[in-house]
């Protein structure tokens, strides 16, 4: 029969092992439950004062992620943004945009971009044709799904040839894609229809 422990914070009685008491300094148990111990660290962790000691232990191991988000609080506040490339200050205008960047914007400047692009057109277009033919099957495949399926992404890559257009409202995504479906339809019945002698 294990012996019983009474925590002092829930009063509760509790057999004295590993499972229901931590251990204090490796030697001897503590004098409250594990329970009680996760309830209080929850506790304090979720309080202002925790909050803003775990920010303070942030900031001292990860010293370069403060320094970014200061550089991206001044950034969106002067307007005017470092190319990583070129290293010159410029306006937002003069760089591309990028949704899943932290300010709308890429690190490198249009000029910069341009210019790698010029002097590295024939490698790309190289990179592009033996992908093109390493994954030929696979590419063909996603193209009959997105067509088959009728996506968004297809009907949108439709819009974009016939109409030079950026952005797709999702009326005119909605009405193409029922005008591809009502094509498809009498395409079918035009070769179901036997033909006249």
């Amino acid at each position: 029969m294990t012996p019983l422990k009474k925590c002092t914070k829930c009063g509760e009685e509790k057999p004295k092992t590993l499972e229901f008491f931590g251990l204090q300094k490796k030697r001897w148990f503590r004098s409250e439950c594990r329970k009680c111990v996760q309830k209080t660290a929850r506790d304090w962790s979720r309080s202002e004062k925790g909050k803003r000691r775990k920010r303070e232990i942030y900031h001292q191991k990860h010293p370069l992620a403060v320094e970014r988000v200061k550089k991206r609080t001044m950034e969106s506040l002067t307007g005017l943004k470092n190319c990583t490339k070129c290293g010159e200050t410029k306006p937002f205008d003069a760089f591309y945009k990028q949704t899943k960047a932290s300010n709308g914007r890429k690190a490198v400047c249009r000029d910069c971009e341009k210019k790698y692009y010029k002097e590295n057109i024939n490698s790309r277009r190289r990179y592009s044709r033996e992908y093109l033919a390493a994954n030929r099957d696979k590419l063909n495949l996603q193209q009959r799904q997105n067509s088959a399926g009728l996506s968004a992404s297809y009907i949108k890559s439709r819009i974009k040839k016939s109409i030079n257009i950026n952005n797709v409202p999702e009326d005119l995504i909605e009405l193409k894609r029922i005008h591809i479906t009502l094509k498809r339809i009498r395409n079918e019945r035009k070769k179901e229809q036997p033909a006249n002698p």
